[in-house]
């Protein structure tokens, strides 16, 4: 199975990052990292020997109806996510910086996707949609209700 890998910029000239981004499958399977969440998705943090912290979440395998769309109409959710986590920080919205997302196929359909962050400590997030109702800010829930739907398709 080849990986399509997606790095952001900050991190493409990152060996190690690159690295792990390649390996996934092999470092879940092994157990390397330390498993900070694991139900229906799985999160790792991983420590690099640069110091980097990588957080990986592996999400839960597709169904086949799933595969199907994620695979021809609809972006995967790694996928979403790291588009979504940098619409959110472009508008100053307080989240883990996207460091990659990692999809993998089998016979042609999405079989397996990752998303790999920075890890935030000690900061919680605030949920502009919260601030934006209480002000009764129609307009600015209008622009991210659009800037959350352009993400979905």
């Amino acid at each position: 199975m080849m990986p399509e890998i997606v790095v952001n910029k900050e991190f493409q000239g990152n060996s190690e990052v690159c690295s792990l981004m390649s390996r996934l499958p092999v470092a879940f399977a092994n157990g390397e990292g330390e498993l900070i969440y694991d139900l229906r998705n799985k999160l790792r943090r991983f420590v690099l020997a640069d110091g980097t912290v990588v957080i990986v979440k592996k999400y839960k395998r597709p169904n086949f109806f799933q595969k199907i769309c994620y695979s021809t109409f609809w972006k995967n959710k790694a996928k979403k996510s790291f588009l979504f986590a940098n619409v959110l920080l472009g508008m100053g919205v307080d989240t883990p910086l996207p460091i990659a997302h990692v999809t993998y196929r089998k016979h042609g359909l999405v079989s397996e996707y990752y998303l790999a962050t920075s890890e935030v400590k000690g900061v919680e997030s605030e949920v502009p949609m919260l601030e934006m109702d209480a002000k009764n800010d129609k307009e600015g829930m209008m622009e991210l209700a659009s800037c959350i739907s352009k993400l979905l398709m």
